[in-house]
């Protein structure tokens, strides 16, 4: 007797021969279907200010170049998603943006200014994906430095010396400054491929957090991965306070 099993549109890839199916036994059907299920589970909890829905944008002067257009596949062609999709909340396998390096940045423009508090980054179950290897690893967040009271938090952060890039040295933004001139990092960390949960989410600096910055525009820099010669990443999430005061 056949055993199929009935998965969520959100995850679902494209159909399989009928064969195929047979092939897999109910114990790896059931470790899937368990994978999906936690995945459907968001335990962030928390308003992304970055979702197009409510208004977040790309901004392309500092968004790495990514795959373009229609490229082959091995079931014919296959259409890239463009940049904004990270900014979407659903999350269909293949649906996210390929940076063909590796590494890469997006510029991502917010409706409000927010006094940013943590950072979630969401990737497919690694037990339903096909390339494990393109999800990205050491990220860092970046925020573009803006009016007068956040110049002055900035320099009072750097004579406190409470500003540091541990990651890469000698480095004050993100590869690509575009025509803004000052960026803070707001946080360094990596997604874990293999943890409990395929969202996961990362705090900002403490030293920011006491600085009371705000900020409109983020940079995400994927710095590596997990081993594949390019980077598919699903989306990103930025949570916080809105600032509702009169800018600085």
């Amino acid at each position: 007797m056949e055993c199929t099993l009935s998965l969520p549109h959100a995850l679902t890839a494209s159909p399989r021969p009928q064969h195929a199916r047979q092939d897999v036994s109910p114990a790896i059907q059931a470790f899937v279907h368990a994978a999906i299920l936690r995945s459907l589970h968001d335990p962030v909890g928390l308003r992304d200010h970055a979702l197009r829905a409510y208004g977040g944008r790309i901004v392309p002067s500092i968004t790495s170049p990514s795959f373009n257009g229609i490229s082959p596949s091995s079931q014919g062609t296959y259409l890239h998603p463009p940049a904004e999709v990270v900014l979407n909340d659903d999350l269909h396998i293949g649906t996210c943006l390929h940076f063909p390096n590796g590494t890469g940045q997006i510029g991502v423009l917010l409706p409000h200014l927010l006094y940013p508090s943590s950072f979630s980054v969401d990737h497919i179950p690694w037990e339903v994906s096909a390339a494990v290897g393109e999800a990205p690893r050491t990220l860092l967040v970046w925020g573009v430095v803006d009016g007068h009271s956040n110049d002055l938090a900035m320099e009072q952060l750097h004579q406190a010396h409470q500003i540091s890039i541990p990651i890469l040295p000698g480095r004050s933004g993100p590869p690509l400054f575009g025509q803004f001139n000052s960026y803070v990092l707001l946080s360094s960390f990596q997604y874990n491929l293999y943890g409990p949960h395929p969202v996961q989410t990362f705090t900002v600096d403490p030293a920011i957090l006491a600085s009371r910055m705000y900020f409109g525009i983020f940079v995400f820099e994927i710095i590596d991965n997990w081993g594949a010669p390019s980077t598919c990443l699903y989306h990103v999430r930025i949570h916080g306070e809105e600032k509702l005061s009169p800018t600085a």
